[in-house]
């Protein structure tokens, strides 16, 4: 940059007229690419003043060609044209779509021209010919600077969809999490209090089982609150572990649980999570569609083979069911869903003429 800065001034000094044509455009360029570096700098703006005077000096050697413009030539359009490359790629990657459209053509203009100033007082003059072969040369590192500016936008565009998608997916784990905990605890205190308004003596004898769902659904919103501030979970994933406690909360109606001896600590922990969502689903929906459930089995089996079979039934009757099933429609998605990535199965439907039954195959293998 000294260097250039003294070779402005040499020029100058030696061709007045020849070095404001010359020289000031390469500066203008050259500045404009330096102030166009920062991500919110306004790139449009800045390239198309940047273009304009190139363009407008260009216009001026053509028509008038000053004496001794060879003082200066080379190395300041050497310059400008290294600064309007640099100042296409930046406005072809970050400006906004509509100004590009008008600018970009003005920039790519003003490099092709650069040879009529470097041909300007040359003797002999340049044919048009050679003008045309000079501009062509200009065209590539124009051509260039565009599909280099297009090919770092579209990776920015790539790289901001991952951003969303990671988001997107972010919010939707929340909203299972905070559908499938959160509401399953807040859904058995509402019972409780309704069974302790239709049994009045019964209320006392409610209230330590609604203060255990209380506490659980504070701590299932305590660990949502940490994941929204971008903080790690204190403990692991809930997993097959962790079922006896769920179904020890879970007394109306009763649930047998029957879980294959050693399978917590030989099932991965993706499998055990998306399996204790499967029973807290499950358990949910009991509550909220089979009032008249007597029973709930719950089982978790391989049977020696590769697959986790997760399995809730109830004696429910199917005929107080709603439309679409008892499953509601975000549990059923995000069931289907988290099923789904583990390469698994979920089938859920009536058991006979009274009851309902939920089974989920969840390859172990594939998992491990």
């Amino acid at each position: 940059m000294t260097g250039l800065a003294g070779a402005l001034l040499l020029g100058l000094w030696a061709a007045p007229i020849a070095g404001v044509l010359i020289a000031v455009p390469a500066a203008v360029a050259l500045g404009a690419a330096v102030a166009a570096a920062p991500r919110r700098a306004p790139v449009e703006r800045l390239t198309g003043a940047a273009a304009a005077v190139s363009v407008a000096a260009s216009a001026l050697v053509h028509l008038r060609p000053p004496p001794d413009m060879h003082n200066v030539a080379g190395l300041c359009s050497a310059s400008e044209t290294a600064a309007l490359v640099v100042l296409l790629v930046l406005l072809v990657r970050r400006g906004a779509p509509g100004r590009v459209a008008f600018v970009a053509p003005l920039a790519a203009l003003a490099v092709v021209a650069l040879p009529l100033r470097v041909t300007a007082g040359a003797v002999p003059p340049a044919s048009l010919l050679e003008l045309v072969v000079l501009a062509l040369v200009w065209a590539f590192p124009a051509g260039g600077a565009v599909a280099a500016g297009y090919y770092l936008r579209t990776l920015d565009d790539r790289r901001a969809g991952a951003v969303a998608a990671a988001r997107q997916a972010q919010r939707l784990e929340i909203a299972r999490d905070l559908h499938d905990f959160v509401g399953h605890d807040l859904n058995g205190i509402v019972l409780e209090a309704q069974a302790a308004q239709l049994a009045p003596d019964q209320a006392v004898a409610a209230l330590p089982r609604v203060e255990r769902a209380g506490l659980s659904a504070l701590r299932s919103m305590d660990q949502l609150v940490h994941l929204l501030r971008g903080e790690e979970r204190d403990g692991h994933p809930r997993g097959i572990a962790d079922l006896p406690a769920l179904v020890g909360r879970f007394d109306s109606p009763p649930v047998l649980l029957e879980v294959e001896p050693g399978l917590a600590e030989r099932v991965p922990r993706e499998v055990g999570a998306v399996a204790y969502r499967v029973v807290v689903e499950s358990l949910t929906n009991v509550r909220r569609h089979a009032a008249s459930a007597g029973q709930v089995w719950v089982t978790l089996a391989t049977g020696n083979g590769p697959d986790l079979a997760v399995t809730v039934d109830d004696d429910g009757a199917e005929g107080g069911a709603p439309a679409g099933g008892r499953h509601g429609r975000l549990g059923l998605v995000g069931l289907t869903e988290s099923v789904g990535l583990l390469d698994g199965t979920l089938e859920a439907g009536p058991l006979g003429p009274r009851g309902w039954r939920v089974r989920a195959v969840l390859p172990i293998r594939s998992a491990s």
